[in-house]
C-alpha cells in the first residue's frame, strides 16, 4: 500500500519567506513616505518662517503710523532673532522680540548700499511706515529664500532664487532709487 505523501507546507498558515517578502514590502512603502513626509514638513516650516518675517516688517510699519513716530527694526543675524523698536513721547524706548524657528537661519541682509551675513542689522521706519527696500536670505536645511521687501509700501516678493533677488536691486539701481 502506498501511504498518502505529507506536504511540508501546512495549509493553515503563511511560509517564513511570504512574511518577508510582505515585511520588505511595508518597511518600502514606510520609507518612501517618511521621506515625503518629511520633506513637506520642512516646507511648511520654511513657509511658516516665511510668513514671521513678513508679519514682524508689517507690523513694525503699522505701529510706526498708527503712532506717527519713527521706530527701527533689527535684524539679529548672530542670534536669529527680529527686533521691532519704538521711542515713546517721554524718551523712553519700548522693544519686541522674536526669535526665528530653530531650523531656519536669517543668513543674509542687503540693500542697494550694503550687505551682511553676520551682527545687527538696524533699519529706521518713518511714521510714515516706510524703509529702505530691502532683502532678508533665509535658509533652512540647504532650502533657501530670499524676501525683498518694497521699502515705501512693505510690499513683500519672495523668491527662490537668489539671481531673481539681485535682478530686483540691478533694476532698483538702474531707475536710480535707493528704496527709500
Amino acid at each position: 500500500m502506498n501511504a498518502p505523501k505529507r506536504s511540508l507546507r501546512s495549509p493553515k498558515g503563511f511560509s517564513l519567506i511570504e512574511m518577508l517578502a510582505v515585511l520588505s514590502i511595508v518597511s518600502v512603502v514606510m520609507v518612501s513616505v517618511s521621506i515625503r513626509w518629511g520633506s513637506v514638513y520642512r516646507k511648511a516650516r520654511l513657509t511658516a518662517t516665511i510668513e514671521r518675517v513678513i508679519s514682524f516688517d508689517f507690523k513694525a510699519r503699522r505701529h510706526a503710523m498708527q503712532q506717527n513716530r519713527r521706530g527701527r527694526l533689527l535684524y539679529d543675524l548672530d542670534d536669529n532673532r527680529m527686533i521691532k523698536s519704538s521711542r515713546w513721547v517721554d524718551g523712553t524706548e519700548k522693544m519686541a522680540s522674536t526669535e526665528i524657528d530653530k531650523l531656519s537661519l536669517l543668513e543674509r541682509f542687503r540693500t542697494s548700499q550694503n550687505e551682511s551675513s553676520d551682527g545687527i542689522i538696524q533699519l529706521q521706519v518713518s511714521n510714515l511706515g516706510s524703509t529702505p527696500t530691502y532683502c532678508i536670505e533665509i535658509d533652512q536645511g540647504g532650502e533657501r529664500r530670499w524676501i525683498v521687501f518694497a521699502g515705501r509700501t512693505g510690499q513683500a516678493e519672495v523668491y527662490e532664487d537668489q539671481q531673481q533677488a539681485d535682478e530686483f536691486f540691478a533694476a532698483l539701481e538702474v531707475a536710480g532709487g535707493t528704496g527709500s
